[in-house]
């Protein structure tokens, strides 16, 4: 319950409600709970003094009245912290040197949050359109946004030919070299081969996502015929959605003998979120 922790360590307090828990504990609950197991106690020792047996050399009557003392202890602590707790905590967090006020910002705004005088604080406002004002927050969150789509590319076991061959995926680290072709190759395909066609273009969209730091659904249109991996299966992979049925495929995707097109898609909208 206290917000001030101590150690060689860094920690953080991920809730933003220390302050709200604290009023709640300082402002009724705590002493209710003790009350309430005080009165218990006092209850159970006055039904094991009516035994008669039982009023001098009874072991379950002994343990209820060492609790009860400790119960007493702990009401008399926290009424006592009460008065002079968050006047001490004031004051540590007013220290030059407090190393304790920092304040991030959260994904979701609250309002229990108030550091005195942070060492380092992130921009925790947005503008008239909900877009956070820190241009640190949303360069850490476009990037979390980035990492979270490569790693679903990559978890996915995605493989690739090449000179005969198969390789794994390693961050888009397609070689552009097409494997050779040979009626073997053409009668049968392992599963999930990369299209020798695709190379090339994955390297020109990562290229391009690189530098201009793109959101890469804006990828282009293809159309293939016979290959394992499909652009629309691309698609799924790079948002990390479950593969859809042949036939949903085939529905969408126009079956030709060889590579025909690449047409530009409009832009989606930022910071799609990914299932």
């Amino acid at each position: 319950m206290v917000p001030v922790v101590g150690g060689g360590e860094i920690s953080t307090d991920n809730t933003c409600e220390a302050s709200v828990a604290l009023d709640c504990f300082f402002e009724g609950r705590a002493l209710k709970e003790l009350n309430a197991y005080k009165d218990a106690l006092v209850h159970d020792i006055a039904l094991l003094e009516a035994i008669p047996f039982l009023k001098t050399d009874c072991p379950q009557r002994m343990e209820k009245e060492e609790r009860l003392a400790q119960i007493n202890t702990y009401i008399i602590a926290v009424s006592a912290m009460k008065d002079c707790y968050v006047a001490a905590i004031d004051t540590c967090l007013e220290k030059p040197s407090n190393l304790y006020s920092i304040q991030l910002r959260p994904k979701e705004q609250d309002s229990f949050s108030h550091p005195i005088s942070p060492a380092f604080n992130i921009e925790r406002k947005n503008d008239d359109s909900g877009t956070p004002l820190s241009a640190l927050y949303n360069e850490m969150h476009a990037e979390a946004q980035m990492q979270t789509r490569i790693d679903a590319i990559e978890a996915s076991g995605l493989r690739y030919q090449q000179h005969g061959e198969e390789h794994c995926s390693a961050h888009f680290d397609f070689t552009p070299s097409p494997p050779p072709i040979s009626q073997n190759n053409l009668q049968s395909k392992p599963v999930n081969t990369m299209p020798a066609c695709l190379y090339t273009f994955f390297q020109q969209i990562t290229a391009r996502a690189a530098a201009n730091r793109l959101d890469l659904h804006q990828q282009a249109c293809l159309k293939l015929n016979g290959e394992n991996i499909t652009p629309w299966r691309l698609e799924d992979l790079w948002r990390g959605a479950p593969p859809r049925s042949e036939l949903e495929q085939l529905l969408q995707w126009e079956q030709t003998s060889e590579l025909q097109e690449i047409v530009e898609q409009p832009p989606h909208p930022p910071y799609r979120s990914v299932p």
